[in-house]
């Protein structure tokens, strides 16, 4: 059976965005003069290649929160190679222990969202994305979820086990 470059709408858009991030820190590296064109037409390829990544990364809407994760996870990203150029812009080195201390931020917000059943700082973010911020729709489907996957809580439902005709009938 053909499933295509991916298994689900997530990993399509997943993919688009590393090469859309990818593209895009290229295109900069080459605007500051670090990186040099292999041939005369090389940088048209890479156009080409962008907007077909950002084609794809649209979906069937072409809308930016076809994939929300995606979405946010290339804001993210964006914002941070941003960042991060203009703290090397300006001699600026973080210390790994500012580092540390954001990643463990981020964390822990992470783990506090799905107990508080909402996003607790970033309701706003939600509703750019289209999605809700108190998470009924997660909320609903993860009720009728957990039962089902309880009942082989130790070894699974195994790789694509779960997703099938038979686990289907379990939700309903």
């Amino acid at each position: 059976m053909w499933v295509g470059a991916s298994l689900q709408k997530n990993g399509l858009t997943l993919k688009c965005l590393f090469a859309i991030f990818f593209l895009l820190w290229t295109f900069i590296r080459r605007w500051r003069g670090r990186d040099i064109s292999v041939t005369w037409y090389h940088t048209y390829i890479e156009v080409f290649l962008f907007m077909l990544a950002m084609w794809l990364f649209t979906g069937p809407r072409h809308v930016l929160t076809y994939s929300s994760t995606s979405t946010a996870a290339l804001a993210i990203g964006l914002i941070a190679l941003i960042g991060l150029l203009w703290l090397k812009h300006h001699n600026i080195i973080p210390g790994a222990n500012s580092l540390s201390v954001v990643i463990a931020l981020i964390i822990i917000y992470g783990t506090i969202t799905p107990f508080l059943g909402r996003l607790p700082i970033f309701e706003d973010a939600a509703g750019l994305l289209n999605r809700d911020a108190d998470l009924t729709e997660e909320l609903i489907f993860g009720r009728k979820l957990i039962p089902v996957a309880m009942q082989k809580s130790f070894l699974g439902h195994g790789f694509g086990g779960f997703w099938t005709d038979n686990g289907s009938k379990l939700l309903k």
